[in-house]
């Protein structure tokens, strides 16, 4: 993944993870991140 489409996945992800309505499926599935990316995000937001 090219770092432009890397950072708009990462910031999709965070404001996905923000809302909470998603899984981490879900997010995966709909930003191209992987699963442990996506969780580690998660855990950073939950604090």
């Amino acid at each position: 993944m090219k770092a432009e489409a890397k950072e708009r996945a990462t910031k999709n992800a965070l404001r996905m993870i923000k809302r909470g309505n998603l899984t981490i499926e879900e997010i995966v599935e709909y930003t191209g991140l992987t699963e442990e990316e996506v969780r580690e995000y998660a855990e950073l937001i939950a604090g």
